[in-house]
């Protein structure tokens, strides 16, 4: 079976949230912040997101080590 979000033109679309698929009532969505190929997410901006991403990763995942420094 192909993956729904495998079939889309990413090149075409422009930055938004989308909801990329859902599963047994999970929802996944898609964040975009530029054009792919276009524009490129500032540094401060992706350290940011690094930041979200750990804050949800340790409040979220148990018994998971995630080093953040391989997303730098």
């Amino acid at each position: 079976e192909t993956i729904a979000s495998f079939e889309v033109d990413h090149n075409v679309l422009t930055p938004g949230i989308y909801l990329s698929r859902v599963d047994h009532g999970v929802r996944t969505y898609d964040i975009r912040v530029t054009r792919p190929n276009v524009e490129f997410l500032p540094n401060p901006a992706m350290h940011t997101v690094e930041h979200l991403f750990a804050v949800h990763a340790r409040n979220a995942v148990c018994g998971v080590v995630i080093n953040m420094s391989l997303l730098c």
